[in-house]
């Protein structure tokens, strides 16, 4: 985390994986190490998904699910 003005900065990135209604829809939340192996992809866009029952999203990274980065659900407790 970086120290500026004396306070502390954790950067995160909050997807809406929204569905109809969105009362059933969730919230992915990436911290900021994926966020720069993301960023170091250099694509101009990311997939997010979750197989019905899974207990983490992916974001491809390319090559397939297999190579994809796992985001946690129910991170929030984790995270702040």
């Amino acid at each position: 985390m970086n120290m500026v003005n004396n306070y502390i900065y954790n950067l995160l990135l909050a997807l809406v994986c929204g569905v109809e209604g969105l009362s059933n829809s969730e919230i992915a939340v990436v911290d900021k190490d994926q966020i720069k192996q993301l960023n170091s992809l250099g694509k101009s866009s990311i997939t997010i998904s979750r197989k019905k029952n899974e207990r983490a999203y992916r974001i491809s990274v390319g090559g397939g699910r297999e190579n994809a980065m796992q985001i946690k659900t129910n991170r929030f407790e984790e995270l702040f």
